[in-house]
């Protein structure tokens, strides 16, 4: 398993964002790039962070089951019982 600053470096490197070919590849990498900063955020019990992300990988792709996830994770540990997805 590696660490989670290894994995957030690798994750959110320019790398990703040079090999998309297609709008499609970097929607996918946008989105789960976002999703997986989400859940490091949350981690970090960083729920601002962590919201803005989930909801920004929500934007590109609506039925995001992890995001969706992580979101509602996010709500619930703020006690936002009547936004839980």
């Amino acid at each position: 398993m590696f660490p989670l600053a290894v994995l957030e470096r690798a994750f959110t490197h320019d790398h990703f964002a040079s090999t998309a070919n297609t709008s499609a590849d970097f929607a996918f990498i946008s989105f789960s790039a976002d999703s997986f900063a989400a859940f490091l955020a949350l981690k970090k019990n960083d729920l601002s962070e962590a919201e803005k992300m989930a909801r920004s990988a929500l934007i590109l792709q609506p039925d995001y089951d992890k995001a969706l996830q992580i979101l509602s994770q996010i709500l619930y540990k703020n006690k936002r019982y009547g936004e839980v997805i």
